[in-house]
């Protein structure tokens, strides 16, 4: 059960990370993270501990306003740097991590113009595909509406946190069938997998439904579904921390399968 997570914020390479780390009970042989740096992308993996991908960024000083970063558990593919996420469309536009299983990938990648892949996963393959999908795309609301096309062709699980060069400060964000929370602060707006992930300092939470997408920035985020923008319930971070805690179970991952069934 991979784990993502995205911040939109001040220190969001470091904030990223932390909220990583929390997400290493849902187990991973691998992990990255991805950003703007002085208005450049970059994607840093790594095979093994998270120690191993921070050690990557020591001395780094990245100073980037957004973060998306991932805990892969090997699904499509072996374990290895080139299979680990963030994954980077060709064009280098796009840039995300997902959490769930694209059954279809293979009757993706023939509808892809350039089908040159530097891994064996699903997910670079959505990728490139959203990249394709989205390169006419002149505004953020026709962004929006080829994203929401893209996900449509999708048979199987998903949550995404996406980087978009052209679109700035944005992390744009999906669910279906896979966990995906926004948590709002003060001075910052993130996602992830598990609300265990989020800041201390966190003091909302939204559940998104299957079938949302949209994109948090700074201190905001906006929801759609079906191309029409809609409101979830905000939740005081305070109300949800029993959560938090494994109750009767050993292990958060025990707590998360059991609470599904």
């Amino acid at each position: 059960m991979c784990g993502i997570t995205g911040f939109a914020g001040k220190n969001a390479p470091q904030m990223a990370l932390k909220c990583l780390e929390k997400l290493e009970y849902r187990g991973y042989d691998s992990s990255g993270l991805s950003g703007f740096d002085n208005g450049n992308l970059f994607v840093f993996k790594a095979v093994g501990k998270i120690d191993n991908l921070k050690q990557k960024l020591t001395n780094k000083n990245l100073d980037s306003k957004i973060a998306i970063a991932h805990t892969r558990w090997a699904t499509h593919g072996k374990v290895s740097i080139e299979n680990a996420h963030p994954h980077l469309s060709q064009d280098g536009n796009v840039c995300l991590v997902h959490n769930g299983i694209i059954e279809n990938f293979v009757e993706m990648k023939k509808m892809l113009k350039n089908k040159t892949l530097n891994s064996q996963t699903d997910t670079e393959v959505f990728a490139n595909f959203l990249a394709e999908k989205t390169k006419e795309s002149k505004d953020l609301k026709n962004f929006l509406s080829n994203f929401k096309t893209a996900l449509d062709e999708i048979k199987g699980s998903y949550s995404f946190g996406i980087i978009v060069k052209s679109f700035g400060e944005k992390i744009f964000f999906a669910k279906k069938k896979s966990p995906l929370t926004i948590g709002i602060g003060s001075s910052f707006c993130a996602i992830s997998s598990d609300i265990n992930s989020f800041e201390k300092s966190t003091k909302k939470v939204v559940a998104l439904c299957d079938g949302d997408y949209g994109y948090i920035e700074n201190n905001t985020y906006k929801i759609f579904h079906n191309k029409q923008k809609v409101k979830r319930k905000e939740t005081p971070f305070f109300a949800v921390e029993k959560e938090l805690t494994k109750g009767k179970y050993q292990t958060f991952m025990e707590k998360e399968i059991n609470e599904e069934e």
